[in-house]
């Protein structure tokens, strides 16, 4: 458990900067499901007081489970999350979050990323290869993204452009302009943006696939994986 938290402690944060709202969040729950391995969280934050600079500390073996837990949720069927019921003790029914495993995937090879920082800042071949990869996101955001408006009653209602602009959650509300009627006229209407979101996170899934490939090569041209068995 030590290795993996020193293992957070190394990560650059700094990179999360460049990430979206959505993707910060996804990278922050894979980082704990990284942390806990299985433990409550009472025995992570237990971790903290634990720690020594002088604690063993192998990054081939922190690399592994990182990829390791990659290739376990690429390996799941990628869907879009959902809602299931469970019966419990007594016969009653309860509702259970299936999470969305494509924003699973993503943000655990965003972890992996932000793991290999350093190896990545190493080599410029593998550099201009992310920026790519970054350019391609945000050309896929930019495709799919909602533009937020507000409403606004100045003797009558308005509808204006916040500036925002996300990838909602499935389900969500959110307003749709009628043009047919006017250009300040909208309608607020419940998964509207479902074809959108789910277009989103497929093609992603597509370069996050990429991405995986291009970390594997490098931590195979790094031996880690050579390191990791000897241990």
């Amino acid at each position: 458990m030590s290795l993996l938290f020193i293992c957070i402690i190394n990560l650059q944060i700094k990179y999360l900067n460049t990430l979206s709202i959505r993707d910060k969040n996804v990278f922050k729950i894979n980082l704990v499901f990284l942390m806990m391995n299985e433990q409550d969280y009472d025995e992570v934050i237990s971790e903290v007081a634990e720690y020594s600079p002088k604690s063993e500390f192998s990054k081939p073996r922190i690399v592994e489970r990182a990829v390791t837990m990659c290739i376990e949720a690429r390996g799941k069927e990628m869907r879009a999350g959902y809602y299931n019921y469970k019966i419990v003790k007594g016969g009653e029914p309860i509702k259970i979050w299936v999470e969305d495993s494509r924003q699973v995937f993503v943000g655990r090879v965003e972890a992996l990323k932000l793991l290999l920082s350093p190896e990545i800042r190493n080599d410029k071949n593998v550099t201009e290869l992310i920026k790519t990869y970054v350019d391609k996101i945000k050309k896929v955001f930019d495709k799919y993204c909602y533009e937020e408006y507000k409403i606004e009653r100045k003797g009558r209602l308005i509808y204006s452009k916040t500036g925002n602009k996300l990838i909602p959650e499935l389900d969500d509300e959110v307003i749709i302009m009628n043009l047919k009627i006017n250009n300040n006229r909208g309608i607020i209407e419940k998964g509207a943006w479902n074809l959108k979101v789910n277009l989103y996170w497929n093609e992603k899934v597509k370069i996050y696939d990429e991405i995986f490939a291009k970390l594997n090569n490098l931590v195979n041209d790094l031996n880690y994986f050579k390191q990791s068995s000897s241990f």
